[in-house]
Formats: structure tokens, C-alpha cells, sequence
């Protein structure tokens, strides 16, 4: 019998302490209101992806589709310059982190230029790719790092992101 209530308490602290994002996958996201309902949902999502490890599983899944269908209908304009397409080489994780990023600073500073939001979600990149979470090196990676370890991000952007435009 204890081993029984054992089994039990052990399976409930598991599933109590899970995240669980599927709900995001039945909010509808049709009218302007129901994007400004959602921001904090956004957030989340976005918020979920940068505390996990880039890899699979359900609710990473769930929070990229959230990401995507949110930017995708959001009143929020995404820029995605072309030194990112060449930045996320073999890391397409990177990108939905990229498009989040950007709408949870859009989000937070409604009346931020690109080059805020490009600022941001730079600097969050750094941070998460620096703390290990299962990216994969590249030559633009290892610049971002080099400078985000010197606190020069705003020399990097001005080098290699705004000067590409």
C-alpha cells in the first residue's frame, strides 16, 4: 500500500510541476482584440523558449506555433534583416526565438524603434546562447559572444547588422 501512495504522490508532483502549453494551441487569434488579449500569452511563450534548451519536445512545439501564428496576425511589424538569415545557420530554433524576441519588445516598449527591439533581442540571444542550451557554433555565433563577454553588443549590431542594410 505505501508503495502505491508513493507511486501516486510521485506521478501527481510530476504532473503538477510540468509546464503544459497546449492551450496555446485553441487561442484563436482572429481580430485585433484578440491579440492585445493574448500579449501576456505571447510573453509566456516566448519567455518558455528562452528558459529551455533548444530541442524537442511538446511544449517548445506548442509555444513556436503560438509564436508564429501571434506575429503572423499581430498588428506588430517583425524585421528580419539578412544578417540574421546567415546568424541562425544550423540553429532554426533560433528563429522563432528571434521573432519572439521581437514582439515581446515591441510588447514592453510599444514606441521602440527596429534598432531597440534589434538591441533586445541581440542581447537575449546572447544570454541564452551563451548559457550552453543546445546550439550548435557558427562564425556570427562566436562574434555575438565574443562581444557580448566584452559588453559590446552595440558596437556588434552597429558592425554587422546595421551596416548590412
Amino acid at each position: 500500500m505505501k508503495k502505491v501512495l508513493f507511486l501516486f504522490l510521485l506521478i501527481s508532483a510530476n504532473t503538477a510541476f510540468s509546464q503544459n502549453y497546449f492551450y496555446l494551441e485553441d487561442v484563436k487569434l482572429k481580430e485585433k482584440v484578440d491579440f492585445t488579449a493574448n500579449e501576456g500569452n505571447a510573453v509566456k511563450a516566448i519567455d518558455y523558449l528562452m528558459s529551455t534548451p533548444a530541442e524537442e519536445n511538446v511544449d517548445r512545439k506548442a509555444c513556436i506555433r503560438f509564436i508564429l501564428r501571434y506575429a503572423e496576425g499581430s498588428p506588430i511589424t517583425v524585421s528580419l534583416d539578412s544578417y540574421f538569415t546567415t546568424f541562425y545557420k544550423k540553429n532554426l530554433d533560433l528563429l522563432p526565438m528571434y521573432i519572439g524576441l521581437w514582439v515581446k519588445s515591441a510588447i514592453s516598449n510599444p514606441d521602440g524603434k527596429p534598432e531597440d527591439h534589434e538591441k533586445y533581442l541581440y542581447t537575449e540571444l546572447y544570454k541564452y546562447i551563451k548559457a550552453g542550451n543546445n546550439i550548435k557554433s557558427n562564425d556570427k555565433i562566436k562574434s555575438l559572444i565574443t562581444a557580448g563577454d566584452a559588453g559590446t553588443i552595440d558596437d556588434w549590431l552597429k558592425k554587422n547588422v546595421y551596416e548590412k542594410k
